[in-house]
């Protein structure tokens, strides 16, 4: 699967802070192309479930859930919007620019190339590590009351 959202010609990329903090930093090496970063591997773009729990309390953040629609309904991360993976590339443009976008999974893997094709396209993009299978073994609370991490 591939989706490259649509991105303003010569757009920078965005800042990587958040709230005052320094975002985590990308490891490693990416390439460029008219000041853009055109690639990452999935490490240099994840967070730890921690780190979005702070980014959510201090809030303006967006965080897209890529799962199956069943997948959602089983359990989410309170305050998640709902976009499938197939979905993305034509709801790009509902998704802001101005502020750090995370995206999250079941395990990671879809949200990863979720936030590598939106950090390639100019945004603050990032994945949660482990997605909500990390999430939830952390102890890190599901919504609705009861809901689950379902199969994939």
């Amino acid at each position: 699967m591939t989706f490259i959202p649509s991105t303003t010609s010569g757009m920078a990329p965005q800042s990587t802070t958040f709230a005052g903090r320094a975002a985590p930093r990308p490891r490693g090496r990416a390439w460029q192309h008219e000041g853009r970063v055109m690639a990452f591997t999935a490490r240099e773009l994840e967070i730890e479930p921690e780190q979005l729990v702070e980014w959510l309390h201090a809030g303006d953040i967006e965080l897209i859930d890529v799962r199956e629609p069943y997948e959602w309904e089983a359990g989410r991360i309170e305050g998640a919007r709902h976009v499938e993976m197939e979905r993305l590339a034509s709801q790009a443009d509902t998704i802001p620019r101005d502020r750090p976008v995370v995206f999250q999974c079941r395990l990671g893997a879809r949200s990863a190339l979720a936030a590598q094709a939106f950090r390639a396209a100019g945004w603050d993009a990032w994945s949660l590590r482990g997605g909500l299978t990390l999430w939830h073994e952390r102890g890190l609370p599901i919504v609705p009351k009861g809901g689950h991490v379902a199969e994939h």
